[in-house]
């Protein structure tokens, strides 16, 4: 009785097994036929969107003014109460 029970248990673990992994390897393709429509566009030129190219060259001019001079300011203007630190 013992040994069928133990048969019983891992055909339903089998069993249960297999119904949590086959949804999860369906999804990936159910997620492209899901975007499938929406994926078939044709790229924008970056010189046709000024917003985003006005964005692009706001962080590449900010990034090394705040990292080099703003970082440098700091550590070369002394505070006046940094006795206390």
């Amino acid at each position: 009785m013992n040994g069928e029970n133990e048969l019983h248990t891992q055909i339903l673990w089998a069993v249960a097994g297999l119904c949590a992994f086959i949804p999860i390897s369906l999804l990936p393709s159910t997620i492209y036929r899901i975007l499938q429509p929406h994926l078939s566009y044709k790229p924008v030129s970056i010189f046709h969107r000024p917003a985003d190219l006005t964005l692009i060259i706001f962080f590449l001019f900010n990034f090394p003014f705040v990292t080099y001079v703003v970082d440098a300011e700091q550590l070369i203007i002394a505070r006046e109460d940094a006795s206390n630190m």
